[in-house]
C-alpha cells in the first residue's frame, strides 16, 4: 500500500476533527504560556508538557495511527469530563473571554470526537491498519481467485 497515497485520500473528517484539537491545543498552549504565574511552576509545567505531548498525539493521529486516534479520544473525553471540575476549582475567576473559550473549547472538543470517529474516519484508520496486500482497494474489487 502506497502510504502517501492513503495519507492524500485523508477523509474531510479526519482533517476537520484533528485541525480543530490542533487548534484547540495550540491556544491552550499560549494561554497557559501567557497565564504564567511564577508561583505555580510545577503546576505550568506540568500543563506545557501535556500540551506538547497532546499535540504529538494529534500528529501521530493526522499520519494514520489508530492507537493515536484513541488515546486523542479518551484524553479529550477526559477532559471534557473533569473541565467542570477544574473550572470550579481555579478557572471561574478568569476573564470573560476566558470564561468564553473555556465552554466554546469544550464544544468543539466534542464536535471533534464525532468527527474524528465518523464512517468515513473509521474506514480510513482501518484501511491504514491492514497489511499491503489486503487493502481496501483489493478488497472493493472483490475476493482473490484461488487459483
Amino acid at each position: 500500500m502506497d502510504i502517501t497515497a492513503h495519507n492524500n485520500a485523508r477523509p474531510m473528517t479526519v482533517k476537520f476533527a484533528l485541525i480543530l484539537l490542533a487548534l484547540e491545543g495550540g491556544v491552550t498552549l499560549v494561554m497557559d504560556v501567557v497565564n504564567f504565574q511564577s508561583s505555580h511552576y510545577v503546576l505550568f509545567g506540568s500543563w506545557l508538557m501535556l500540551d506538547i505531548l497532546f499535540l504529538v498525539l494529534l500528529w501521530c493521529a493526522f499520519r494514520g495511527k489508530n492507537w493515536a486516534r484513541w488515546f486523542v479520544a479518551v484524553w479529550t473525553l477526559f477532559e471534557v469530563c473533569f473541565s467542570p471540575l477544574a473550572w470550579v476549582c481555579y478557572l471561574h475567576t478568569s476573564s470573560t473571554l476566558g470564561a468564553v473559550w473555556f465552554w466554546f473549547d469544550w464544544l468543539l472538543d466534542i464536535i471533534a470526537l464525532f468527527a474524528l470517529f465518523h464512517t468515513s474516519s473509521n474506514l480510513w484508520f482501518r484501511a491504514h491498519k491492514l497489511p499491503p496486500n489486503k487493502s481496501l482497494q483489493a478488497t472493493a474489487a472483490g475476493p482473490a481467485s484461488c487459483d
